[in-house]
C-alpha cells in the first residue's frame, strides 16, 4: 500500500511539473529607438529554437496563419512604409500543409519605421500574431503583446488614439482565431457547495476519487495492489491453521 501511494504521488508531481513548464520555441523581444529628433523605429526580434520555423507574411488560404504585427495604439507617431525583415524568408513546399509557404528558420528581426507627430513623445502598442512548426508538430496560433513609449508621453498611461491600425503586411484573409467567445449568462457557471449537506459533499469526494483511479499512471498499480492483499490474506490464513 505504501508503494502504491508513493507511485501515485510521483505521477501527480510529474504531471504538475510538466504542466507548469511553458513550451515556447519562438520568443519575442521588442524595443523602440529614435534615429533622429523626428523619426524612429520599432524592432521586433524573434528568437527561434533550432528545428522550428516562423511562418511569413500573407500566406495562402488553407495553411497556417500568417505572421502579423498589428498596431492598436499610435500616440504621437505615424508609420512610415511597411515592416522590413532582416532576412528574406525561405519559400518552399511545406510537407505538413502541402502548400508553398514562406518562413524563417533562424533568428530574425522586423523593423517598422515611424515619424513623430507632436512634441510629447510617442507611445506605440499592439499585438504580434504568429504560428510556428517543426517537422513533426505545430504551435497553436499565438499572440504576443507589446507596449513601447518614448519621451514625456511615457509617463502618461492614458491613450487618445486607439485606431486599431494594421500594417500593410497583415494577411488579407479573414480569420476568427482570436474571436471572443460569448457565453450566455447562467450557462456553464460553477455551482457552489457551501450550503450543500455533508453527505452530498462526501459522495462528490468519493466519486472524484474513483475518477482519479482512471488516470493512466494508476492503472499498472491496480493489479499489483490486488495481488498484494490477496497474498497477505493467504499468508494470514496459513498462519492461523
Amino acid at each position: 500500500m505504501r508503494r502504491f501511494f508513493l507511485v501515485t504521488l510521483s505521477c501527480v508531481l510529474v504531471a504538475l511539473a510538466a504542466s507548469a513548464q511553458i513550451f515556447a520555441p519562438i520568443k519575442w523581444s521588442t524595443k523602440l529607438e529614435m534615429t533622429s529628433e523626428s523619426e524612429g523605429e520599432v524592432k521586433f526580434s524573434a528568437d527561434i529554437e533550432e528545428g522550428w520555423h516562423l511562418y511569413g507574411f500573407n500566406l495562402p488560404k488553407g495553411g497556417p496563419i500568417s505572421t502579423t504585427i498589428e498596431f492598436s495604439t499610435l500616440d504621437g507617431a505615424e508609420l512610415i512604409g511597411d515592416i522590413i525583415p532582416s532576412v528574406e524568408p525561405i519559400e518552399k513546399l511545406d510537407m505538413i500543409f502541402q502548400l508553398n509557404l514562406s518562413y524563417w528558420e533562424n533568428n530574425v528581426s522586423f523593423t517598422q519605421k515611424f515619424k513623430t507627430t507632436g512634441d510629447n513623445g510617442v507611445k506605440i502598442a499592439g499585438t504580434i500574431k504568429y504560428m510556428g512548426c517543426n517537422d513533426q508538430t505545430c504551435l497553436s496560433p499565438q499572440k504576443e503583446s507589446f507596449d513601447l513609449s518614448h519621451g514625456a508621453i511615457a509617463n502618461n498611461t492614458s491613450s487618445d488614439t486607439d485606431a486599431n491600425i494594421s500594417t500593410a503586411n497583415a494577411p488579407t484573409a479573414d480569420n476568427n482565431w482570436w474571436a471572443a467567445v460569448n457565453v450566455p449568462a447562467g450557462e456553464n457557471e460553477p455551482q457552489s457547495t457551501a450550503d450543500a449537506p455533508w453527505w452530498y459533499i462526501f459522495i462528490l469526494g468519493f466519486l472524484g476519487g474513483l475518477v482519479a483511479l482512471l488516470t493512466p499512471c494508476v492503472w499498472p498499480m491496480i493489479p499489483l495492489t490486488v495481488s498484494f492483499f490477496l497474498k497477505k490474506n493467504t499468508s494470514r490464513s496459513r498462519s492461523i491453521t
